[in-house]
């Protein structure tokens, strides 16, 4: 499914073009935007994710393993779900529709929900009403999605990725709702900011890979 088919379901959901981007943005940055995704996997088309998903839906994953022994660190989908209660909520949302766990309609209608939660009640306002990206932005870093780094530089990356959507799928007006970009900006094409995406996943892995060595010595 295309990204085009992800900010159309934003839409109908009720987001907003600025929430819509900044969601995906985030998305971006998390999974490239490809709702089978498993943390870590870099192989050609993700298949290893594919192949995962598949015997998730087949049942030959339990709903146990998938919730508590996902590899690469457990994370997965469009948001790269890894908190257990949150990865519990995807799961038997997907199995109440009859659906893939991959399903990208799922996983935002999951994403949707997780937002009207109590928990995200400032997270959901502020979507509602900031005309601001990068406000956005760095609310679903910090407050919803909350991956372990969350420095100044991830920050701007995603809000750099949420505004490319914004331009690119936005019928609003305004080329920009954050004003112009300021004095050293460096305007990326979409293949560049998926290069980008890809380096910080790699980044992230190999993180994650030296904590686990690290926790073994």
């Amino acid at each position: 499914m295309s990204k085009q088919t992800i900010w159309q379901f934003l839409k109908h959901k009720g987001f907003s073009d600025v929430a819509a981007a900044a969601l995906m943005g985030n998305m971006e940055a998390e999974s490239n935007c490809f709702s089978c995704r498993l943390q870590g996997d870099f192989t050609n088309g993700y298949k290893r994710s594919i192949d995962y998903t598949a015997q998730v839906d087949a049942g030959n994953i339990s709903r146990h393993e998938f919730i508590y022994d996902g590899p690469g660190g457990g994370g997965y989908g469009l948001c790269q779900w890894t908190y257990h209660p949150r990865k519990a909520g995807l799961y038997d949302l997907a199995q109440e529709q009859n659906v893939s766990i991959g399903d990208e309609f799922i996983q935002v209608e999951w994403l949707t929900r997780e937002l009207w939660q109590e928990e995200y009640k400032t997270v959901r306002e502020t979507l509602e009403k900031s005309p601001s990206i990068r406000e956005c932005s760095d609310l679903i870093v910090k407050q919803f999605l909350r991956p372990a780094d969350q420095s100044e530089a991830v920050c701007s990356y995603r809000a750099d990725l949420a505004r490319a959507f914004y331009q690119q799928f936005s019928q609003a007006e305004a080329e920009d709702p954050d004003g112009m970009p300021e004095e050293g900006t460096v305007t990326i094409t979409e293949g560049e900011f998926r290069l980008y995406s890809r380096a910080w996943l790699a980044v992230t892995a190999l993180r994650d890979l030296l904590q686990i060595m690290k926790d073994f010595e």
